[in-house]
């Protein structure tokens, strides 16, 4: 079972993350957790100790599925046509009340106009650059799984 998880442990950083990276999906990944699956089905555990970590691993084996599938999902979506519309849209409606605030002087009106602005500036920031994890500007990294191929 080692080698399987090796295996797909050097496909997902080699091959899978870096093709996320471009918002592609290459195919080979369900043929490894496939592999791992199988081991871990003709695992025939010989004491309780074995059962009992043989229960661990299979538990471990469902996140393990459950986190790809998360992943993949993650890498293939990205914020979709209507809520830019509403973001744009309601920072356009935001930036027209703050001009609307009556103020004393046009100095003041213009400090308020203008801190809001790079306040509403930096929300965009943020959200373009976490709406896609594995392109945007803070990329998720394969860190962890070259930390694993490395134990």
């Amino acid at each position: 079972m080692a080698s399987a998880v090796s295996d797909y442990d050097s496909f997902v950083i080699n091959r899978e993350w870096p093709a996320q990276r471009h918002r592609r999906q290459v195919s080979g990944g369900q043929q490894r957790i496939n592999a791992i699956q199988l081991d871990l089905l003709t695992c025939q555990p010989q004491t309780v100790a074995d059962g009992i970590l043989d229960q661990n691993t299979f538990g471990d084996f469902g996140k393990l599925v459950q986190a790809r599938a998360q992943r993949q999902y993650q890498a293939a979506r990205s914020l979709q046509a209507p809520l830019w519309v509403v973001l744009l849209l309601g920072g356009v409606i935001t930036v027209v009340l703050v001009a609307m605030v009556g103020v004393k002087t046009v100095r003041i009106h213009l400090v308020i106009s203008g801190l809001y602005a790079i306040f509403l500036g930096m929300m965009l920031f943020f959200v373009v650059a976490f709406s896609s994890p594995f392109t945007g500007v803070v990329p998720i990294s394969s860190e962890t799984f070259q930390q694993a191929q490395g134990a």
